[in-house]
């Protein structure tokens, strides 16, 4: 390896040099189908499940210390609200979970296959979570 590749390669790590280590000094690239991966943007979701558990994913957990949420769906459940600090609110563990069978109840009576699932955005005009039904969830 040139000198100057090496110094490109280089980085510090704790008051130490680190080398990155190159793939090339193990194998012959050319033989070799290499795969990159992506990196995925994850969205934070809330699911509600046939038996009315409600499920926060663990980026929008890992987004807000928030456990306690007053929880407000619009009427055709196609959009929901979550908002902290608020007499209605009940409380999610701390790996993101309730229940509300009621609710599930009435989801299943519109006819809506389960679970459902919304892609939760934070709205800081307003100070609380609000999401949209994710189409996708219902096939």
């Amino acid at each position: 390896m040139e000198n100057k590749e090496k110094k490109q390669n280089e980085k510090e790590c704790d008051n130490t040099i680190c080398t990155k280590r190159k793939l090339s000094d193990y194998i012959d690239e050319s033989q070799y189908i290499i795969s990159h991966g992506t990196r995925r943007a994850y969205d934070k979701k809330l699911t509600i499940s046939d038996d009315g558990i409600m499920k926060l994913n663990s980026t929008f957990v890992n987004a807000t210390k928030e456990r306690r949420f007053a929880v407000a769906f619009a009427k055709d459940f196609e959009r929901v609200i979550l908002v902290s600090e608020c007499e209605e609110e009940i409380r999610f563990s701390k790996n993101g979970t309730t229940r509300d069978r009621d609710i599930s109840n009435k989801i299943a009576n519109l006819g809506f296959d389960m679970p459902l699932t919304y892609i939760m955005k934070w709205d800081e005009e307003r100070k609380l979570w609000q999401g949209k039904l994710d189409k996708r969830s219902e096939t």
